[in-house]
């Protein structure tokens, strides 16, 4: 799904309905997801999510306090940030719905069984354990936070950091002169380096041959 000037659009498998965006208020922000299904925050700052909804990680959001700052969709849970705390919803399979104590939350990514927080004090990370995922390392300046399905990375200042899973690579980045920013996909990364981007990790699909492009 991406979000333009005209609201949210959505392509590929619909078999669980993720391409059938509700009516939408204006939309501001998304939070995709590691499996099948999306939200979106509203200019009214309300949210709205669709899609996959087995372990009702769309039908049962709590009653948030508005405007919602933050969303993130993991593999079949949700998490947002309101005007008080993170609040998930979903399954809990994994405890990924005990959210930790936290202030000042800037920012909040889900993986497919874990999620991770940055806030005042640094970076918290809750739910699914297996690999140390939920373990970041020693950060001295974390600007930044992502997660893929089995893994997690932060922006440390102007260093790149992952804990997690290795078995793809993803800890394997290459080396950048001029690090503006990253995103995490399931098993790959990719990254902005002055005005182009590397990407490293599985290379599975072609991710990692990323074209030309005008930054």
């Amino acid at each position: 799904c991406a979000l333009d000037k005209k609201g949210v659009k959505c392509w590929g498998n619909n078999s669980y309905r993720q391409l059938n965006v509700p009516t939408l208020v204006e939309p501001i922000k998304l939070g995709t997801s590691n499996s099948y299904h999306t939200c979106a925050i509203q200019k009214n700052g309300q949210l709205k999510c669709w899609g996959y909804d087995y372990n009702k990680q769309v039908s049962s959001q709590p009653k948030l306090k508005l405007p919602v700052k933050e969303v993130t969709a993991g593999g079949n849970f949700t998490c947002a940030l309101d005007q008080e705390n993170v609040k998930c919803w979903g399954n809990n399979y994994y405890k990924q719905l005990n959210v930790p104590i936290m202030k000042g939350v800037k920012k909040i990514q889900a993986g497919y069984s874990h999620a991770c927080a940055l806030h005042s004090a640094g970076v918290t990370c809750w739910g699914d354990t297996s690999y140390k995922k939920t373990t970041p390392p020693s950060l001295s300046n974390p600007v930044n936070i992502g997660t893929g399905s089995i893994y997690s990375c932060a922006q440390d200042g102007k260093k790149f950091k992952c804990w997690g899973y290795t078995g793809y690579k993803t800890h394997s980045f290459p080396a950048f002169t001029d690090f503006r920013g990253f995103s995490l996909g399931g098993y790959f990364a990719c990254g902005i380096d002055g005005k182009s981007i590397k990407c490293w990790g599985s290379s599975r699909s072609g991710v990692l041959s990323v074209p030309k492009l005008e930054l």
